[in-house]
């Protein structure tokens, strides 16, 4: 899951951030703040990974900040999701960003968390579009969801260290 070679836009803050203003327009309190999370988070996996990247495994420490990294990366786009759903619907829900495989899944996640949206608001319906892991430069998107759920309410599972210069 390599931020700046699949996006193209550097690291997990620049990425998400980017999301999140074009969906938005602007972000709100909330989101400002996960953003900078996003930031704290990223030094402290980079910090963590400089410590131990002579280590033959990833210790616990480096894990719980891998994942609170994705997770707030998560949180990012799901507060988006959020914030869109409370401004134009009115029934209550949670809803998640979709993060979707292909256009027809998409539309239909639309429609089930924001109904009406589409056709009232095309321009929103296509700013979630063009932030689709299908589309061209996205594809680091479409292993969010899954990412952020691995040993979410579980143990750390056993992973393998490979040294490199940049974060992964």
């Amino acid at each position: 899951f390599v931020w700046g070679a699949s996006t193209g836009l550097g690291s997990p803050r620049i990425a998400i951030g980017w999301h999140v203003w074009a969906l938005a327009g602007e972000t709100v309190g909330s989101i400002d703040f996960m953003l900078r999370k996003i930031d704290e988070g990223l030094a402290a996996v980079t910090q963590h990974y400089a410590d131990v990247k002579d280590a033959d495994s990833l210790p616990d420490d480096l894990l719980y900040a891998i994942r609170n990294l994705v997770q707030d990366c998560q949180s990012a786009l799901d507060w988006t999701m959020s914030d869109v759903h409370k401004r134009y619907v009115a029934n209550k829900g949670r809803p998640y960003f979709p993060l979707v495989a292909d256009h027809d899944e998409l539309v239909k996640a639309l429609d089930r968390w924001l109904p009406q949206v589409r056709a009232a608001h095309p321009d929103i319906a296509a700013a979630f579009e063009r932030h689709q892991p299908y589309r061209a430069g996205n594809a680091a998107l479409g292993h969010l969801h899954e990412l952020s759920g691995v040993n979410k309410h579980r143990q750390f599972s056993t992973q393998r260290l490979d040294v490199t210069e940049s974060v992964h």
